[in-house]
């Protein structure tokens, strides 16, 4: 686990999400992948004469916002200490994850926790949860530090889906001080046996 692949987006939970990204980095060693995704920057448009000029304007303020936002992030990486690259797509949000989640390890995505969120991040993160099948980490805005090496919770229903997460989350939880296993009992007949810890 080394590819550590952060969204970039100018909302509340931007710094939480890039200051957790780089403690993972760090603690594995890794490259730190920062990818700024945005469906506003058409190449063209044909919408009848005064659509065209709209998008013409919403695609030159667009582009205007990611300058400033790019410029900002990397002039806060310059200064860490972790491999570092920054991209950007003309994509919605959830399905330039996903598409660029197929070679990276791990994935920082926001928990729409903040007071000043609506309802996009959350939509954002469970498209992404349901479409890519690297591990996610879902950092609350409030949180602006991730400690690999700390305590790890695991919860555990003898789903499939926790098993695959839990098999993902292995490189994570052998760097993690104390692991601590909370079996959920659910009336679904999942296939998989209770966890006990060894």
């Amino acid at each position: 686990m080394k590819s550590v692949l952060v969204y970039i987006a100018d909302d509340s939970g931007l710094e939480a999400r890039l200051q957790a990204g780089l403690d993972l980095t760090r603690s594995l060693g890794g490259h730190l992948h920062c990818l700024r995704v945005n469906p506003y920057n058409p190449q063209m448009a044909f919408d009848g004469v005064t659509g065209m000029s709209v998008m013409y304007d919403i695609g030159k303020l667009s582009r205007e916002q990611d300058a400033q936002l790019r410029a900002s992030i990397e002039k806060k990486l310059a200064g860490e200490d972790v491999p570092w690259e920054y991209r950007e797509e003309n994509a919605e949000a959830s399905r330039g994850l996903s598409k660029n989640s197929a070679l990276v390890d791990i994935i920082v995505l926001s928990s729409a926790s903040g007071d000043d969120d609506t309802g996009l991040p959350l939509g954002i993160l469970g498209d992404v949860l349901h479409n890519v099948t690297a591990p996610v980490v879902v950092q609350p805005n409030a949180v602006k530090k991730f400690d690999a090496c700390g305590s790890a919770l695991v919860a555990w229903n003898g789903s499939f889906e926790a098993g695959n997460a839990l098999r993902a989350a292995v490189p994570l939880l052998k760097m993690a001080s104390d692991v601590q296993i909370l079996t959920v009992e659910e009336d679904k007949g999942h296939d998989l046996p209770p966890l006990v810890a060894s």
